[in-house]
């Protein structure tokens, strides 16, 4: 499963992470494959068109001569004089080369379903590496704010657990009141058991980018924060520009108009195996008959034959391919009302996602200089150091929260990217892992900042 492939000898940026996958992930690899064995199919059809080039050679013989006589017309009379015109033994060859007119039509239409379904295949792939981009970056966000939300309260566990003491204390001593102390502690309590749900949530992160990078869940590697938090703003336009994109653009889409195309070739097909076959062939032949004058020669002729059956069977394959049509007809306005639903739903949630990590990313500022401002006013009473002890874990939570909702953001914006069509990895895909993480670190790991739309909707 990794025997090709480079180990992890470095922190991991976003940029590599995508390579990882793009490169090493066992999907993506099968996708691959697949197109190449659409290649060869599509290679083997086109052989297919060719005449066939027959060669024979054969070996006869007998104990006894082939001998013969013959009697007059009328009389009956015999000739008892025997003859023969052929050897005991006789060594033929011939080479013919044979063309079918028809089956070269067939095959020059079955040659073309096979390309387009190449460009299926291709499409497909186009498909899965969005995908595995897509998941990379929603993995790589929160598998960081996981790595940083762990780092910190294993760091803060101490101070809380000292809190919680110096609060019970606090009741049991009389310095505050029962009801005081234990609002304290059900502070704490609920703050941290707040920290550790968005723990939990982030928590497998890491394990799922590990598997998308085709990396061993037992290798340790850490990974770099970028320096921007958030993705572009303002980076798509309007819905209905976005939407004429997406019909342009998306993999599905495509796919399934080659789909249609594929079915109006069959109906194409259909009309020509109703015609009737003609077969043509010629080539040398040889015989090591001594008797034959001419031992050596070149042959040649034609033969035509016509299923009469399939004029009588062409009205029900008529139907079946109309109703095929009809069918994919229906399946591409599924698909394009599908794709721009997507997109609205896409748009709607990256602005949303967007604007909320904008919210707690101002809520977790202002939480930090509350806390600076506690810190700087906070004397060694121990009131004032669980309530210093709850702020600190407060603002855990608002940067954990606010970490969170970036990776919410960075996901809806992979979304984004997906449901206009946008391929957001490099043109070529291929390449060592150092070329295809400079590739993706150039184009920003997958991120564009404006996608710019044309007349013919074509980002």
């Amino acid at each position: 499963m990794r025997a090709e492939q480079e180990p992890v000898a470095r922190p991991i940026d976003l940029g590599e992470a995508m390579a990882r996958a793009v490169l090493y992930n066992l999907d993506s690899r099968v996708e691959l494959m697949e197109i190449a064995l659409k290649n060869r199919q599509a290679e083997t059809a086109t052989i297919a068109m060719l005449p066939n080039i027959i060669a024979g050679a054969g070996y006869a013989g007998r104990n006894k001569y082939d001998a013969s006589s013959s009697s007059q017309i009328g009389t009956g009379t015999q000739n008892f004089s025997y003859s023969t015109s052929q050897e005991k033994e006789i060594l033929t060859g011939d080479l013919a080369l044979s063309w079918n007119v028809l089956d070269f039509g067939l095959s020059y239409i079955r040659a073309q379903q096979a390309a387009d379904r190449v460009l299926i295949s291709q499409e497909q792939r186009r498909k899965a590496l969005a995908r595995i981009v897509e998941e990379v970056r929603g993995a790589y966000w929160r598998a960081l704010a996981a790595e940083y939300l762990s780092k910190d309260l294993k760091t803060l566990q101490a101070r809380v657990q000292t809190a919680l003491k110096r609060a019970e204390q606090l009741g049991s001593s009389g310095q505050a009141g029962p009801l005081v102390a234990l609002t304290y502690q059900r502070d704490i309590y609920e703050i941290t058991e707040r920290i550790q749900q968005i723990e939990t949530e982030v928590s497998a992160a890491r394990a799922q980018l590990a598997a998308l990078m085709n990396v061993a869940p037992e290798a340790k590697f850490s990974l770099v924060r970028p320096a921007n938090n958030l993705p572009p703003e303002g980076a798509f336009p309007r819905p209905a520009a976005l939407v004429s994109a997406a019909l342009e653009n998306r993999p599905e889409m495509r796919a399934v108009l080659y789909d249609q195309k594929i079915g109006r070739l069959d109906g194409t097909a259909a009309l020509l195996e109703l015609l009737p076959s003609v077969n043509l062939n010629v080539g040398p032949a040889y015989t090591s008959n001594s008797y034959t004058a001419n031992q050596d020669w070149w042959g040649w002729g034609a033969r035509t034959s016509w299923n009469l059956m399939r004029l009588a069977a062409y009205p029900i394959r008529k139907n079946e391919l109309s109703a095929n049509d009809a069918l994919l007809g229906e399946r591409v306005k599924a698909t394009a009302a599908a794709i721009a639903l997507q997109v609205y739903v896409s748009r709607t949630r990256y602005e949303q996602t967007l604007a909320r990590a904008k919210t707690l990313a101002n809520y977790s500022k202002v939480q930090q200089r509350v806390l600076g401002q506690l810190t700087a006013s906070t004397t060694a009473e121990q009131s004032g150091e669980i309530e210093l002890a709850r702020e600190e874990l407060t603002a855990l939570l608002a940067r954990a929260r606010y970490d969170v909702a970036a990776a919410d953001a960075q996901s809806a914006y992979a979304t984004m990217l997906t449901a206009v069509g946008v391929d957001p990895y490099p043109a070529q895909v291929h390449g060592s892992l150092t070329e295809m993480a400079q590739a993706f670190r150039t184009q920003g790991a997958g991120q564009v900042k404006t996608l710019k739309v044309g007349s013919a909707g074509t980002p």
